[in-house]
């Protein structure tokens, strides 16, 4: 998340990207930790597969919208800024 507000706070859309790749990292250390935890049976498998494919789907996010922002003009991420819709802005 840290890496995602830094990354937010640079000027161009190809500097956010990349800040949003970086931010994967943490999605899979978690991941990481869970199967620790599974495989340790402090989890049941049907948390574990719960908690992994949110986690499969939070770390695809990020790849999204980086996609998008290198599409985009240079002031592309000053449009998403001012819409209220993120999946309308990752459309286009």
């Amino acid at each position: 998340m840290a890496n995602i507000a830094e990354g937010y706070g640079l000027k161009s859309n190809s500097e956010f990207a990349n800040f949003l790749h970086i931010a994967r990292g943490p999605a899979h250390e978690v991941q990481s930790h869970l199967r620790t935890a599974f495989g340790l049976g402090y989890i049941a498998k049907e948390e574990f597969e719960s908690i992994n494919n949110l986690l499969a789907e939070v770390s695809r996010l990020p790849l999204g919208l980086a996609k998008n922002l290198r599409r985009t003009k240079r002031n592309g991420l000053r449009n998403f800024r001012n819409s209220d819709n993120l999946c309308e802005f990752l459309k286009r």
